[in-house]
């Protein structure tokens, strides 16, 4: 193994290596949140500043944080818009999987990560379930046993 941190006597080289690869990127993920985080903390210092100058009497602790909005959030029925699009586009019924991916392609998100495409995935199921109670989609079941939707006529 060509690592210096890797003893040449290693009983499992291979598992140290890939450990010690695995620490090295955690590390440097952890030191781009601590960047991100001093750049966040001098943005606020700015904006406290101004704040002082046009209310120096306000308490900026008693300003309580807003909740970061959710990861990957859409804007009100965005993902919906795509999806009946694709629904009208398509001459077959589309199952939850297909519509996710054309949602993820539509707002730029990489179909790649199994956890996000998961997400969107049980995400989208609920919005067209959803739709279906309104009578807006109709679900079927395919051979393979997936669920497939269409537009409602």
């Amino acid at each position: 193994m060509a690592n210096e941190l890797v003893p040449a006597d290693a009983d499992h080289p291979l598992v140290i290596h890939g450990l010690i690869r695995k620490r090295a990127e955690i590390a440097g993920q952890i030191e781009q949140h601590r960047r991100e985080v001093r750049r966040l903390l001098d943005q606020l210092e700015h904006v406290d500043a101004t704040l002082r100058i046009f209310a120096p009497d306000l308490d900026v602790c008693r300003i309580r944080a807003k909740a970061a909005p959710a990861r990957h959030r859409a804007g009100k029925g965005q993902v919906l818009a795509v999806a009946f699009d694709a629904l009208r586009e398509a001459n077959r019924p589309l199952t939850t999987a297909e519509l996710a991916m054309r949602v993820m392609a539509a707002r730029g998100l990489s179909a790649d990560n199994p956890d996000l495409a998961r997400l969107m995935v049980n995400r989208l199921r609920a919005c067209l379930q959803s739709q279906r109670d309104r009578g807006l989609v109709r679900s079927e079941r395919q051979e393979s046993g997936l669920l497939a939707w269409r537009l409602a006529t």
